[in-house]
C-alpha cells in the first residue's frame, strides 16, 4: 500500500541511495508472505525500478521465515523496537538517544509509522551532536 501511495518518495530514497524493505504479515488472509512480498516487489519495481531482498515479517513462523530464507530475501530484524513510542519532537529524540547510548555495540532501531519528519530531522541532529552515525542498511549482493 505504501509503495503505490508513495512511488515519488520512493523514487527519491533509492536515488540518494537509502535501501528500502518490505513488511509482510504472516497473518494476512488473501495472500501468503511470499506472494506479499513478491507483490512488493512489483510496486517497488514500478516505482524505482529496482527490487529488495530486505524484508521485516510480522506474525510469522519459523518455518515462514525458512521459506523467506530460501526465497532469497534477508531479514531487517530491530534490536530495539520503538513502534510503541513516538518519534516526533527533540524530546523524543533525545529519549531515543539515551535509550541506543545505553548499547554497547551497534543498535538496530525499528520505528514503523511511530515517527515524522520532525522526530527523525531532531535525532539525526541530536546524534551528529552526541558525534555518533547514524547508517542505512544497504543490500550487498
Amino acid at each position: 500500500e505504501f509503495m503505490e501511495e508513495h512511488p515519488d518518495l520512493l523514487r527519491r530514497m533509492t536515488v540518494t541511495g537509502q535501501s528500502i524493505g518490505i513488511l509482510a504479515d504472516a497473518e494476512a488472509p488473501d495472500q501468503t508472505i511470499l506472494e506479499q512480498l513478491a507483490a512488493g516487489n512489483r510496486a517497488l519495481e514500478e516505482a524505482t525500478f529496482g527490487k529488495t531482498r530486505l524484508v521485516r515479517i510480522q506474525n510469522g513462523t519459523e518455518q515462514d521465515f525458512q521459506a523467506v530464507r530460501e526465497a532469497g530475501y534477508r531479514f531487517l530484524e530491530p534490536d530495539l523496537d520503538r513502534t510503541g513510542y513516538q518519534l516526533q519532537s527533540v524530546s523524543n529524540a533525545n529519549s531515543l538517544l539515551r535509550r541506543i547510548s545505553n548499547q554497547r555495540d551497534d543498535v538496530t532501531v525499528w520505528l514503523a509509522d511511530t515517527a515524522n519528519l520532525s522526530g527523525l530531522r531532531a535525532f539525526l541532529s541530536a546524534v551528529g551532536n552526541a558525534e555518533g552515525q547514524c547508517l542505512a542498511w544497504t543490500e550487498t549482493a
